[in-house]
């Protein structure tokens, strides 16, 4: 069997997996705008969701057991989190917390991070997130809904091809 992956084995893959993305609920164009960018991605072939339009979402008390529930469940190859100049960051930075916490090792493999063009980093993301998580995995900044949406397509391919090879090396 080839070390690479065919065109059709990624798209096999990236029918499989779910890829959630993060960012700002409110105000709530900014929710709309995650899911407009999720109905591109699934428009292509990707399985791409927001946590707020999953089953059940309001059943839970906490926040973290939601959001815990939520991973366990989708098990996501790729969590996206996406800062923009509207809405809080606060949420995003609970959920990339626990997003760190919980893929420890495979943090790098695994969270991605998008904030908009001429953004100010310092204002808006935390040290640690800054500091940190910033130095460890990648990241890049965006204009447009478009680079968005291309930038996932490029992390989840090369994903998918990571998780190819670590089935072949592991058979």
């Amino acid at each position: 069997m080839s070390n690479f992956a065919t065109n059709q084995e990624i798209r096999n893959i990236i029918n499989q997996v779910r890829i959630i993305v993060l960012g700002p609920g409110r105000p709530e164009d900014q929710l709309g705008f995650r899911r407009e960018i999720c109905a591109n991605l699934q428009d292509d072939g990707y399985n791409a969701f927001v946590m707020e339009d999953e089953p059940d979402w309001e059943y839970y008390q906490t926040h973290l057991y939601k959001f815990k529930k939520l991973l366990r469940d989708n098990n996501p190859i790729l969590c996206v989190a996406i800062y923009s100049k509207k809405g809080s960051p606060l949420g995003v930075t609970f959920e990339i917390g626990y997003i760190a916490r919980n893929y420890e090792k495979n943090i790098k493999s695994v969270l991605k991070l998008l904030t908009e063009k001429n953004i100010k980093k310092g204002k808006i993301l935390t040290s640690y997130i800054h500091d940190a998580l910033y130095q460890t995995v990648s990241h890049e900044d965006y204009s447009t809904k478009e680079d968005i949406i291309e930038q996932i397509k490029g992390w989840t391919k090369a994903r998918a091809f990571e998780l190819k090879m670590f089935k072949q090396f592991y058979k």
